[in-house]
């Protein structure tokens, strides 16, 4: 029981991630409102181009003044979206960049913490322990990307059901109610799609273990004539990993 334990994957908690961003926390509040105002400008952008398309059915007079409102309308927009684009991508850029550094000073220091009996558990190799300090802490960095695409997810949805409601609530009320059709639909595309994924990312660790170990150790594997032997497991094993890839992506298409 506490060899499962100990081999259980741990979770990092949201409070706890955001404790390796706490010099940065200030960078939230542009990042957040350049986040906010980038989403509902894709709504905007839908408003204003059905804007133009009405207009091309008024008389010349009236469709001259409702274009150049349009035009006008429409470089108000890019001000804004260039606006608060550089605001979004530098202040999480920074956020995603600084939580990554910290993160890999922390699993350098931990690996330095630990037992001699830790590096003798093979899932413990260096080519694993590099694989950390390159990959994992980099993917946390996503966390930040989470709460940019979120935000902007957010803002999309608010205006753009503000413009839809106010346009037409009888379609709007429609639109909705096809929702759980289309989430259902989706939910059974990403289930087939990513059903595999959990065995393919073994099977890669495990190809990028024997390739990481077996280049730390050229010379001994040239020695005992073991090149061959290690070159046809990693070959099966990226076999395996990308094995039903072409028929994914033939029904995702």
């Amino acid at each position: 029981v506490k060899e499962a334990e100990e081999a259980a994957p741990l979770g990092a908690s949201f409070a706890r991630l955001l404790k390796y961003n706490r010099p940065e926390w200030g960078y939230y509040v542009p990042g957040v409102i350049g986040a906010m105002c980038h989403g509902a400008a894709s709504p905007l952008q839908g408003f204003l181009l059905v804007s133009v398309l009405d207009s091309l059915l008024a008389p010349p007079e009236i469709m001259k003044e409702d274009v150049t409102e349009t035009v006008i309308g429409w470089v108000i927009l890019a001000c804004l979206v260039l606006c608060a684009t550089a605001m979004e991508f530098a202040s999480f850029g920074i956020l995603s960049e600084a939580m990554t550094a910290r993160l890999r000073v922390a699993i350098l220091e931990n690996v330095f913490r630990q037992e001699v009996g830790f590096h003798d558990d093979p899932s413990h190799t260096p080519g694993l322990i590099g694989t950390a300090l390159q990959l994992w802490a980099y993917r946390v960095k996503n966390f930040n990307s989470a709460v940019q695409a979120s935000m902007e997810i957010v803002a999309s949805l608010a205006t753009g059901l503000t413009i839809a409601f106010i346009g037409s609530w009888r379609m709007t009320l429609v639109m909705l109610a096809a929702i759980p059709i289309l989430a259902i639909a989706n939910s059974i595309q990403f289930a087939f799609m990513l059903g595999g994924t959990s065995v393919a990312n073994e099977d890669m660790k495990v190809a990028q273990q024997v390739v990481s170990d077996s280049v730390q150790n050229a010379r001994t594997v040239h020695a005992i004539g073991m090149g061959t032997a290690l070159a046809q497991n990693y070959h099966q094993r990226v076999l395996e990993a990308t094995k039903g890839y072409g028929l994914k992506a033939l029904i995702s298409g």
